[in-house]
């Protein structure tokens, strides 16, 4: 064989591998904006120190002038990611630094409301800033109260009003399972030191005034909402002043539960979605209103006219909202959008996206890691990229003289909105997948059929008519439109406990980080890049999550952090065993956790109590113990797996293979238990870190 023709062959080869990657349009700039996020989450979520990161920042800047061109990108990408991860390091507090109440401490004070959240059959929320205390068992931190109400309160509680009160209040709760969502950094996030409920009537001693804009734009969001809910009562209103005013505390548990179930959930956070309706159907109006102004349309063309005024419209619902990050993010993309349209550049582009996602960076770097933000962006993202592809192949059809879509019949373009919606479904479906199966455990797998049918119900029919209505509560006419209204709100929920209940529409399962990274990476390399080399590399990178998620073993057992509440995943029949035996938040956060529908009966786990404490049949050959006195101390340990004991009687529990006390969980929050093979102990997973861990004869 001719060894010069081999070598040719080969270096063809390799200079084919080495030429520089294809982007999409913007995919540069769309590149650095992933690398800019990665490194915000992993900085807001602990990492490297800040000093490390800026380090690293300067070094890429350093060699970046001395690099090949082919690898300047990645230098500058390593510069984003360490840049990120610098100011989300600086910018998010950790946990650990936070003071909160301590638990179960009585007050009784007088404070300004914050906000009122009218919850349905789960009664009201209140967020309160305590301005003078008459009674206070223990010292807290300053900082608000977000308090649960059952007793006697004002029905026209507005933000700005001054309340008396008492309360029992404690620290904001964490994680309900290691890995879980750490409410506590939520709360942090909205200056929330403390949380608990009211035990007295809530008396109005005052009535809101002044208090500047904001104060005033709360007020209008709370009387938005409960006049919405008096206007359409039960989950119509609830849902009216969820997509109009992003109030969402009147909304139960079974709504909300059917409407994640059925894909519908993003209709719940304003978004895209709400904010290109509200804005584009504004565009749309005022551009004909312009262009029916001969005097107007001859001096300005209507579409400027309507970017101008769609930018008011944006900025107004925005406020409205209540300004969350889907919406700030949706907002940018829009205001990007209309700049665009001003100066007759394209409107829709990853450059767009990536402007929104440094502007969020910058203002609320927490905001990276939330499930919210990472389901709007990646949704966003996937959409964009997906009209990329699809206009690149619509152009080449049209250069090659075969494409007929632009002379089909009205028949042909009915078809062709039914094909466009589905597609555009199923994208943002598939987008966010890896999103929701690591934050909620759960993916739904019918969500194109019922968006299919709910999306243009909302857009066409319910949000007109929801901002019409809006309009005529300040005429006082709200009453003309909200019967119709109401009726399509009450549509769109049946259409989604019809879905949710469909045998198949929902897969629970345990996604590990490790699988999530696998995922996001092909996803960010498709939105960027164009290249055919990298699809073996992120088929890869596909099946190794996908492997990872299949053969995660997940815990055989979890401790709440009061130590009462046990319940053992049992790995052969696929079920979940609990001390409680019945349902409530924690078991059900627990079930999706182990890949278990919620909703389904539990298992009383077995064991015997008396007076004197608990044994548990956990699965191993010994049992778990919850002594309640000293003698079951001395008693149960020596003949327990895993024993939970008060902390002051951790001296005399001796013999147990692990030992947990309750200022264990009361640090550390809830515990998984992962059994060992035989002759090995178990292996813990804490909720929180924590250095020292007692082991069966431990101090």
């Amino acid at each position: 064989m001719d060894g010069s023709r081999v070598s040719g062959k080969r270096d063809g080869w390799q200079a084919h591998l080495l030429q520089p990657v294809i982007f999409a349009r913007d995919g540069r700039v769309a590149a650095l904006a992933f690398a800019l996020l990665f490194g915000a989450g992993f900085g807001a979520n602990g990492g490297i120190p800040v000093l490390a990161s800026a380090m690293l920042c300067l070094a890429a800047f350093a060699i970046f002038r001395y690099a090949p061109a082919r690898l300047q990108l990645g230098l500058l990408a390593v510069a984003a990611f360490a840049l990120g991860h610098a100011w989300a390091t600086a910018r998010v507090p950790k946990l650990a630094d936070i003071s909160f109440w301590p638990a179960e401490t009585y007050i009784a004070f007088t404070g300004e409301v914050d906000a009122v959240e009218q919850r349905g059959d789960r009664g009201l929320r209140l967020t309160v800033t305590p301005q003078e205390f008459t009674v206070q068992r223990r010292e807290g931190p300053p900082g608000r109260l977000r308090l649960m109400v059952r007793t006697d309160a004002p029905v026209d509680l507005v933000p700005g009003d001054i309340v008396t009160l008492e309360a029992i209040v404690g620290p904001p709760k964490g994680p309900v399972y290691p890995g879980g969502y750490d409410f506590r950094r939520h709360a942090v996030s909205q200056a929330v030191t403390g949380e608990g409920f009211a035990v007295s009537a809530i008396v109005r001693v005052a009535e809101a005034e002044g208090g500047g804009m904001a104060r005033q734009v709360e007020r209008w969001r709370s009387r938005i909402a409960q006049d919405l809910q008096t206007l359409m009562p039960g989950q119509a209103g609830a849902l009216a002043a969820a997509l109009l005013v992003g109030i969402r505390g009147g909304l139960d548990q079974a709504t909300l539960d059917a409407m994640r179930d059925a894909g519908l959930a993003h209709m719940l956070a304003i978004s895209g979605l709400h904010m290109g309706i509200i804005a584009g159907g504004a565009f749309l109006l005022f551009e004909m209103l312009a262009a029916a102004i001969p005097g107007l349309a001859h001096r300005i063309l209507p579409r400027r006219v309507a970017a101008l005024m769609g930018m008011f419209v944006a900025t107004a619902y925005l406020v409205l909202s209540g300004m969350g990050i889907p919406t700030i993010r949706a907002y940018i993309m829009v205001m990007i959008g209309f700049t665009a349209v001003l100066a007759n550049r394209r409107a829709l582009s990853l450059r767009s996206l990536a402007i929104a996602a440094l502007v969020i960076v910058a203002v609320d770097p927490a905001a990276v890691s939330s499930a919210g933000f990472q389901m709007s962006f990646a949704a966003t993202a996937g959409l964009v990229a997906a009209y990329e592809v699809w206009t690149r192949y619509r152009t080449a059809r049209r250069a090659r003289g075969d494409w007929a879509g632009d002379e089909r019949g009205i028949t042909g373009r009915i078809a062709g909105f039914i094909a466009a919606s589905l597609a555009t479904t199923l994208v943002a479906e598939a987008s966010i997948a890896a999103v929701g199966l690591y934050h909620f455990q759960h993916l739904t797998l019918l969500g194109a059929v019922a968006n299919l049918v709910g999306v243009p119900v909302l857009a066409w029919f319910i949000m007109p008519l929801a901002i019409l209505t809006l309009l005529l509560m300040i005429v006082g006419l709200p009453a003309v439109t909200a019967p119709l209204l109401g009726w399509g709100l009450e549509s769109l929920i049946e259409l989604a406990v019809a879905a949710a209940g469909m045998p198949g529409a929902v897969l629970y399962r345990w996604m590990p980080g490790e699988a999530y990274l696998c995922l996001t990476l092909p996803f960010a390399l498709f939105v960027v890049a164009r290249d055919k080399r990298l699809w073996a590399a992120s088929a890869l990178l596909v099946i190794a999550g996908l492997a990872l998620t299949g053969q995660a073993r997940r815990p055989d057992l979890l401790i709440d952090s009061g130590g009462r509440l046990i319940a053992r995943f049992d790995q052969t029949r696929q079920a979940m065993q609990s001390t409680s035996g019945r349902q409530s938040f924690r078991t059900a956060a627990w079930a999706r956790q182990w890949g278990l529908r919620p909703g389904l009966a539990q298992e009383k786990l077995p064991g015997a109590c008396d007076a004197a404490g608990c044994l548990w049949d956990i699965g191993l050959e010994k049992p778990l113990a919850v002594p309640r006195d000293l003698s079951a101390v001395e008693e149960d340990c020596p003949q327990a797996a895993i024993a939970v004991v008060e902390y002051r009687w951790r001296r005399y529990c001796k013999g147990a293979d692990i030992m947990i006390t309750t200022r264990d969980l009361e640090e550390s929050g809830p515990v998984a238990v992962w059994y060992g093979s035989s002759g090995s102990s178990p292996r813990l997973e804490w909720s929180r870190e924590q250095e020292d861990r007692h082991t069966g004869d431990g101090p």
